[in-house]
């Protein structure tokens, strides 16, 4: 099984901002499984250092992530 992580993000931890939330999804045999979900209110550079951990605790080694402004810091941390 392939593991694939997304990552929407968002660059503030503001009560009124959008969630950051990674996705850990398992590709197998046609099938694409929801292996493990992260939501939460996050900072660009915690937003990066989450990232990196949450592929390391899925096993993964490629990841989708939304291109938008909030990213380009994720990006070039990463």
């Amino acid at each position: 099984m392939r593991i694939v992580v997304t990552a929407d993000t968002a660059s503030t931890d503001k009560t009124h901002s959008d969630y950051t939330v990674l996705a850990a999804w398992g590709v197998w045999q046609g099938y694409i499984l929801l292996l493990d979900l992260y939501r939460a209110k996050l900072k660009v550079p915690d937003i990066s250092s989450r990232l990196k951990s949450f592929m390391e605790i899925n096993r993964s080694g490629y990841a989708v992530v939304e291109n938008k402004m909030s990213v380009i810091g994720v990006i070039q941390y990463l």
